[in-house]
C-alpha cells in the first residue's frame, strides 16, 4: 500500500506556481517549489478541500 493511500495518515495539499495540487504525507518534506495550501488533515479532508475547490471554480465558470 502507498503512504497516499494510508486513510490514517496525516497529510497537506501542495499547490506550485501553476496552481497544480498534490496530496502529500506530513512527514515529509515540501519540495522546492510547492507550498502549503491546506492542512494538516486527513486523506478524505484533504481531498474534500480540493473537491470544494473545483466545483467553487466550476460555479465561477457559468
Amino acid at each position: 500500500m502507498s503512504v497516499l493511500d494510508n486513510e490514517s495518515g496525516s497529510f497537506y495539499i501542495l499547490t506550485n506556481e501553476k496552481l497544480e495540487k498534490s496530496l502529500w504525507p506530513e512527514f515529509k518534506t515540501v519540495p522546492d517549489g510547492w507550498r502549503l495550501a491546506f492542512g494538516p488533515g486527513t486523506r478524505s479532508e484533504c481531498l474534500a478541500w480540493v473537491e470544494e475547490g473545483a466545483s467553487v471554480a466550476q460555479n465561477a465558470d457559468r
